[in-house]
């Protein structure tokens, strides 16, 4: 059996205390535990009456689930949090270029990469948005959201879209 691992991000490996923390920590240990699990009820209670939710579909099991929410935060230093923009920009352009080319050329359909019926088949795929010409205005994803976890053996720098670490 592997032994499973973790990364503290107030900790780190070493066991002393990261930088980015030492604010929070002062906060953090005047804290009553108990009181920070009734904010924590309050806020899924609240994500529930304002729809804060996301749905996997096509799964058979697909239900209105809660956004993962911790209420204590991960502090990110100002490096890492410039490097994560970094990724977050590169990722918004990436499914940008994705639409513009679903919806113009194809050209990812064409070389073999994703099944046509993949795209035409799928609800989210609306065939009067598609354009003949270059010229059009560009379908554009405006809204991206993305979860990050600090996966330090197959990543230096430590962070990586949760969908990356599957």
């Amino acid at each position: 059996m592997v032994e499973a691992s973790f990364f503290d991000e107030m900790w780190g490996n070493d066991e002393q205390l990261r930088p980015p923390y030492k604010k929070f920590q002062s906060w953090f240990n005047g804290e009553d535990p108990k009181r920070l699990r009734s904010k924590q009820r309050e806020a899924e209670e609240l994500f529930r009456l304002t729809g804060i939710t996301f749905n996997v579909y096509g799964r058979s099991e697909a239900e209105e689930r809660l956004i993962p929410f911790d209420i204590i935060p991960r502090v990110i230093s100002e490096r890492e949090w410039a490097r994560v923009t970094r990724g977050i920009e590169q990722r918004v352009r990436a499914i940008n270029a994705f639409l513009h080319d679903i919806y113009h050329k194809q050209e990812i359909i064409k070389a073999g990469r994703i099944p046509r019926e993949m795209i035409s088949q799928n609800v989210a795929f609306e065939p009067r948005m598609s354009c003949a010409s270059e010229t059009e205005k560009p379908v554009s994803k405006r809204t991206t959201g993305c979860r990050s976890i600090r996966v330090t053996d197959i990543c230096p720098f430590g962070f990586l879209p949760r969908w990356a670490s599957a």
